[in-house]
């Protein structure tokens, strides 16, 4: 409700555009005034983009529908009018993600980390793309560096254990998921992991211990049912 007023708030000294409208449709959407969303949705498909953070609003909103196509073409002609905007470089990244494009979200996320060397999420996400690209030392150097720059984001834990995992290092990829969940992450996320790591190293019957565990703390979850199926099949 904060954000609605003080983007009225801008409107009022700004006037009208297609960014402010986006933002206040998200923002009314979330409170449960759909009415007040779809006006301001109309509003702004009648607004002429006026500058980068426009595009940047209207990619942001495409991406968040699952419009993933349309929002980077929204964040690229962002880019194309300023290139130092560091937020439509991180969106733009995410797109590539999503669209399996790996060698794009790598250049998107490295304009982004230069743009802000010491946000250790930049990192991360850029470690997510080398994975994705089979280039796994960049990949585990990006995890490192977010580590050292936030001890707390768990997350990179888990992408140094996914790395691990891969090259065979199964004490490795253990003692990563071990510090995830040290650091919060889900502990169905981390013992479903385990299971992968225990199942690809050959230890059946751990494996088989972690995947009931994980069942014990969430029944429905699909993959582990899955697995624990194709272990103890037979």
């Amino acid at each position: 409700r904060l954000a609605l007023t003080t983007l009225e708030a801008a409107e009022k000294l700004l006037g009208a555009s297609a960014a402010i409208a986006l933002e206040r449709s998200r923002h009314a959407r979330a409170l449960g005034m759909e009415a007040a969303a779809d006006e301001a949705a109309r509003q702004a498909q009648t607004l002429p983009a006026r500058g980068p953070w426009d595009h940047l609003a209207m990619g942001r909103v495409d991406l968040a529908a699952g419009n993933v196509g349309r929002a980077a073409e929204a964040f690229d002609r962002c880019l194309a009018i300023d290139p130092r905007i560091f937020w439509a470089h991180h969106y733009r990244g995410l797109c590539a993600l999503k669209q399996k494009q790996p060698t794009e979200a790598i250049a998107a996320f490295s304009a982004a980390c230069a743009l802000v060397p010491e946000a250790a999420w930049c990192r991360y996400n850029r470690g997510l793309a080398f994975a994705e690209a089979e280039r796994f030392d960049l990949a585990e150097a990006d995890f490192e560096r977010a580590l050292a720059l936030d001890p707390d984001l768990a997350a990179a834990h888990l992408g140094r254990s996914a790395i691990a995992l891969r090259m065979a290092r199964f004490p490795e990829a253990l003692a990563a998921l071990d510090r995830a969940a040290e650091g919060g992450i889900d502990p169905v996320e981390v013992l479903y992991r385990k299971a992968l790591v225990h199942a690809a190293a050959g230890d059946r019957i751990a494996a088989i211990a972690c995947l009931k565990e994980c069942l014990q703390h969430e029944p429905d979850h699909r993959p582990a049912k899955e697995e624990l199926a194709r272990l103890t099949e037979g």
